[in-house]
């Protein structure tokens, strides 16, 4: 009511956000997390929110913080964090708890684990005692999977040459190419995921070229779908061919 002015206007709010993080099947409700109407989500728009959140290091600390004590003017409070996981998996860090009666018991959680910063979210896991224990247990997995499957790996590396490009009315014919920058991906062990980069750069360019220029980009694909864009810079710089080296060599053929 503070932030959005009442609980409907801040669950519209919530509601935009979501969509801006990538939300495909998220409608809020309640800001609360409990049923109402049309209030649901998926495990994969939680996971989302997850990552989003996972940005903000005052959220971290707060999520990271297993117990806290505090007093009123009455009374001492001592509050223990709910994730179970900070005490029995090794490099976990988040995120949260959550039950209600139609999604019964859910956990989304982050973990380092290696090179991996893991982000998982298990809804339903059960219901009742058993379901408490599950959502631990179906996490778990979930990591070790996770670090046993999957490792990150370079896309493209900044510097990586790309070949070469005509050069019209330069001191050389070609220019050599190489990519702009480094992006990793995340990807299988066993090498089962698609990577394939497309190259689009111009046929020819005219001399002067600075090195470092622009003169084309890259698209990664990641299991047939586009994940990025990689621009393609030129390795070094061609001057302009001068007139005395045309006259050099229309002499050179002359005589």
């Amino acid at each position: 009511e503070h932030i959005g002015g009442s609980v409907e206007n801040f669950c519209a709010m919530m509601n935009e956000k979501a969509k801006e993080i990538g939300c495909e099947d998220t409608i809020f409700e309640t800001p609360n997390g409990l049923d109402r109407g049309e209030h649901h989500s998926t495990a994969y728009d939680m996971a989302k929110i997850a990552r989003y959140a996972l940005d903000n290091k005052e959220f971290v600390r707060i999520i990271n913080t297993k117990n806290v004590s505090f007093k009123s003017s009455k009374k001492r409070y001592d509050i223990t964090n709910k994730n179970r996981l900070l005490y029995e998996y090794e490099g976990c860090y988040g995120v949260k708890t959550g039950f209600t009666g139609k999604a019964g018991q859910c956990f989304v959680g982050a973990a380092k684990k290696g090179e991996l910063d893991i982000i998982t979210a298990v809804l339903a896991s059960g219901w009742g005692a058993s379901g408490k224990e599950r959502k631990w247990s179906d996490t778990k997995k979930l990591f070790e999977y996770a670090g046993e499957n999957f490792e990150y790996r370079y896309a493209v590396k900044n510097g990586e040459k790309t070949g070469e490009v005509t050069v019209c009315k330069g001191e050389r014919e070609f220019v050599k190419t190489e990519f702009d920058e480094d992006f990793i991906i995340c990807t299988k062990k066993d090498g089962s995921d698609d990577i394939k980069i497309k190259r689009m750069i111009k046929e020819n360019i005219t001399a002067p070229i600075k090195k470092g220029d622009i003169i084309g980009e890259g698209d990664i694909y990641y299991n047939g779908e586009m994940i990025k864009k990689i621009m393609i810079r030129a390795s070094e710089g061609i001057e302009k061919k001068r007139c005395l080296g045309k006259f050099r060599r229309l002499h050179k053929k002359i005589f």
